[in-house]
């Protein structure tokens, strides 16, 4: 035991020249500012005697805790060996949890797809990071391609919905946001405004076909309201959104 102590101790106080490069055990909380070659990200979670996991995350489940969870698993220089005595893809009731604690999940499964040379899935999981529907901080201009759409934009406002024009991702824009109204921090609905020249033309709706199907699997709900229909009857196109929001929201408590 005492040479163990003695090797422990060694490690602890090993230097390259001024630089301080010894071993040290230091919990998420307070790791920052320290880089290591090799890193050992172990994981203090695991089932109990009952089969069930703890569902107390300290710092990640507070606001900001995703960026606890930046510092932490940012600190190797070649690399990090990930000690996690569960399957996280398993670890499925932490997806209504808070954003620090959802990213942990997604590292362990991209964690466990690298270990298992699986590089297809180990890329799914990052794009599946991306998602565009965050809000983004330039949203204060409203900018309108047509008279029609800003029509829509002042008959959503009427109702109360906070809604933003003309968000970009990735190369492509949508007409008109619709902010979640709970968190504030996601567009629940994207608006397209279109009017006779889609209609006529073969290569825009294909073109826009593309598009829709990109902007969705970025996690967007896309819904169309034609031009000539809103002109005809406009309290019925806002009632066919207010329709799809209701289910959205509706969606979403339950999921909650």
């Amino acid at each position: 035991m005492k040479q163990y102590q003695f090797l422990i101790e060694e490690a602890k106080n090993r230097k390259n020249d001024e630089e301080n490069v010894g071993l040290f055990v230091k919990n998420i909380e307070n790791v920052q500012g320290d880089e290591r070659d090799i890193i050992l990200f172990s994981v203090g979670y695991a089932k109990d005697i009952d089969g069930k996991m703890v569902s107390q995350f300290g710092p990640l489940s507070r606001d900001g805790g995703e960026n606890r969870l930046n510092v932490a698993i940012t600190r190797a220089k070649r690399k990090v060996y990930i000690v996690c005595s569960f399957e996280p893809s398993g670890w499925s009731w932490v997806e209504t949890y808070a954003k620090g604690v959802r990213l942990l999940k997604r590292y362990l499964e991209y964690g466990k797809a690298i270990s298992d040379n699986d590089r297809l899935l180990a890329q799914s999981i990052l794009n599946g990071l991306v998602d565009g529907t965050n809000v983004q901080e330039m949203h204060n201009q409203l900018i309108f391609d047509s008279g029609f759409e800003e029509e829509v934009y002042n008959a959503l406002r009427n109702r109360g919905y906070d809604v933003h024009t003309q968000i970009g991702f990735s190369g492509y824009r949508i007409d008109l946001e619709i902010l979640d109204p709970i968190t504030k921090e996601k567009y629940i609905l994207g608006i397209e405004c279109d009017g006779a020249m889609y209609h006529s033309s073969k290569v825009a709706r294909e073109r826009d076909i593309y598009r829709q199907r990109f902007l969705e699997e970025k996690g967007w709900v896309i819904h169309r309201i034609w031009s000539r229909n809103g002109w005809i009857s406009k309290e019925k196109e806002m009632a066919k959104i207010e329709s799809v929001l209701e289910q959205l929201m509706s969606t979403k408590i339950q999921r909650v």
